[in-house]
């Protein structure tokens, strides 16, 4: 069978992307379709292109916490982790935790910042830059690219029946690329 050619606004992009077309244009069996080593490599151009890239920073390490009880003194924990892991053993109560960070740099009009959280026991409320975030199903990620400053702050307010309550989960920073 003889590979249908190929236009070539298709092979271009490959080409100006440095991409190096095979000298021989043998067929390649590819599902039920055979492609031209000049088509995979242009539909495989095609592919990475459309497929969204995530760049991820974690916000980990020392977070701030301050209790909202006044007798109690505001302190500092790593997160992922639970109040009683970051030493407010038998805590109860609300309490907030806070981590500062810098925008991300290079961004591009195709970029876009997501604050996800993996797992949080006990929430109340999550906001940046004092601007309350409402998260759209089961996932606590927010579209935040808007909302960035220089320098921004993240708030998460808990309510704490047990000291197992807390950002147990990873917390990230996601540059989604499509």
């Amino acid at each position: 069978m003889e590979p249908t050619a190929w236009p070539s606004w298709r092979i271009s992009p490959a080409l100006s992307a440095g991409l190096e077309l095979p000298r021989n244009n043998l067929p390649i069996l590819y599902g039920a379709r055979i492609f031209s080593a000049a088509e995979a490599v242009a539909e495989l151009f095609i592919f990475r292109r459309s497929v969204m890239s995530v760049h991820r920073i974690r916000l980990h390490g020392p977070w701030q916490v301050r209790p909202h009880d006044v007798h109690l003194s505001p302190g500092r924990m790593t997160i992922p982790g639970s109040l009683r892991e970051g030493g407010f053993a038998d805590f109860k109560g609300r309490v907030s935790m806070h981590r500062q960070f810098g925008k991300p740099t290079n961004l591009d009009a195709h970029d876009q910042v997501w604050l996800a959280f993996d797992e949080i026991r006990g929430l109340e409320s999550i906001s940046l830059n004092g601007l309350e975030l409402h998260a759209h199903g089961e996932r606590l990620e927010f579209e935040v690219t808007g909302l960035l400053q220089k320098r921004n702050e993240i708030e998460v307010v808990l309510i704490c029946e047990e000291d197992r309550c807390g950002v147990v989960g990873k917390v990230l920073l996601e540059i989604r690329r499509t």
